[in-house]
């Protein structure tokens, strides 16, 4: 899955150095180059390529992002294809565990799972990609800090 940076064309070693500049001429780049009206042979969605541009292009998203691509094994503000979207309230909380859980249609009960520590690091990013523990289906869940009492 690329980066919100690969997306733009940017490598991954470069993002620190990156400017504002850098970035808004990258994102008019893809977008020309992979709008379905301009080219046929675009690989990118015109969809992937705001998604990137929206957090890349905001200073405070953009340090979270890069924190959570340094230290997370959830994949943040990526888009995976064909993932369904959920608000928090709609996956199941275990207090004993301490984490909210959703089950995928491979038969795991438990396959989506996040903690709370998870959510509490990207608290200012509002949303989190999660691959199933046991296949390659992905949900997305978006939250809020107000969502729900065990965020406070």
């Amino acid at each position: 899955m690329k980066t919100y940076y690969e997306i733009l064309g940017f490598s991954s070693e470069d993002h620190k150095t990156i400017t504002l500049d850098e970035i808004k001429k990258a994102y008019r780049a893809a977008l020309l180059s992979n709008h379905p009206d301009k080219s046929r042979n675009g690989k990118l969605s015109v969809d992937d390529i705001q998604a990137a541009y929206a957090i890349l292009s905001n200073q405070h998203k953009r340090s979270a992002y890069d924190q959570a691509l340094q230290g997370s094994n959830y994949q943040i503000y990526s888009k995976q294809e064909h993932s369904e979207v959920y608000d928090l309230d709609d996956l199941e909380y275990d207090e004993k565990l301490n984490e909210w859980f959703m089950g995928c249609r491979c038969g795991n009960k438990k396959g989506f799972t996040v903690n709370e520590s998870i959510l509490e690091d990207n608290i200012d990013i509002g949303e989190i990609l999660i691959q199933c523990l046991d296949c390659s289906n992905w949900i997305k869940v978006q939250f809020q800090e107000n969502d729900h009492a065990h965020l406070e």
